[in-house]
């Protein structure tokens, strides 16, 4: 086969262990994205597809929207706080310190931007890690 000649063939190797590290960054990453939504929308709510079955018993897809919560307050000064979940539980930032002091919401973004970039290159995994 002409084909099979021109093109360079090789083994494929199947990765059959999932490194848990980059499991950790994408799910964190994927945690901020929502917050950066929602901070952009107050109305924000994620979409899920589920299949079920009606009273005739036939399958169908429905829509879904699952509540996505704010890792942020707003104090009655304007301030924001901000602080960065993985999963239930809260990260630290630093050696005592857990969240974030903004001047106002107007910043939170940019922040939040900022976190996601940092949780992309690895710059959080010894934060989740603990």
């Amino acid at each position: 086969m002409e084909l099979l000649k021109t093109l360079q063939l090789t083994r494929y190797q199947r990765n059959n262990r999932n490194n848990p590290v980059l499991q950790r960054r994408i799910k964190l990453a994927v945690g901020l994205s929502e917050q950066i939504q929602l901070a952009k929308n107050p109305n924000y709510k994620q979409i899920s597809v589920r299949t079920v079955a009606d009273d005739s018993g036939e399958l169908r897809e429905v829509e879904v929207s699952k509540r996505v919560l704010r890792c942020w307050h707003v104090g009655a000064d304007g301030t924001v706080e901000l602080t960065l979940r993985y999963g239930s539980r809260v990260l630290e930032l630093a050696k005592g310190m857990d969240a974030v002091e903004l001047v106002s919401k107007d910043e939170l973004v940019g922040v939040l931007e900022q976190f996601k970039a940092a949780a992309e290159l690895g710059e959080m995994d010894d934060m989740i890690a603990a």
